[in-house]
């Protein structure tokens, strides 16, 4: 059931970030939305709920962007390995460490994008630009994390009150 909750969260992110963010001109330098999610899914998450989450949504988000296909597959994959590795030596429910960890993500992300795109000779813009719009992503990833983090961890928390209200109920308890 989380695991339906997670992809269903990850969907809403894929059609916000590919159909609303591009016409929103203040948000043209916002950051890409799967990245909090998938920190949060390698932080809180078991290893057999991640993995297909992390597959599923990257191939969808391939398949909807118009980048080269296996990009974001990819970046997903290598920020869920990062993210399970750095769990074990860091207090996962400290929300400053949690969101400088998460923005330090997004501009690795950035980067990694960016150096793509410059190899493939996509990036049409001058490095100047390209730096500014990193800095503006790590500038709206640093302000926002912290809100996505908080509204996933109600969601959930709200969720697990919710089956625990059900078993009761259906235990005859309730």
């Amino acid at each position: 059931m989380i695991f339906c909750l997670y992809l269903f969260i990850c969907l809403s992110a894929i059609v916000v970030q590919t159909t609303l963010i591009p016409d929103i001109r203040l948000m043209g330098g916002c950051y890409d939305l799967l990245a909090p999610i998938v920190i949060h899914v390698g932080i809180f998450r078991p290893f057999r709920e991640g993995i297909p989450l992390i597959l599923i949504s990257g191939w969808i988000m391939d398949s909807l962007s118009g980048g080269p296909f296996g990009l974001y597959l990819t970046v997903y994959v290598w920020l869920y390995i990062l993210v399970r590795y750095l769990r074990q030596f860091l207090h996962v429910h400290n929300m400053i460490l949690l969101t400088l960890v998460a923005t330090a993500a997004v501009g690795l992300e950035g980067l990694i994008l960016m150096g793509i795109f410059a190899s493939r000779a996509e990036l049409g813009q001058t490095p100047g630009l390209a730096i500014n719009g990193l800095i503006i992503q790590i500038a709206w990833a640093f302000f926002t994390m912290p809100f996505i983090f908080l509204a996933l961890a109600r969601i959930l928390k709200k969720l697990d009150r919710w089956r625990m209200t059900v078993s009761a109920d259906k235990n005859g308890l309730g």
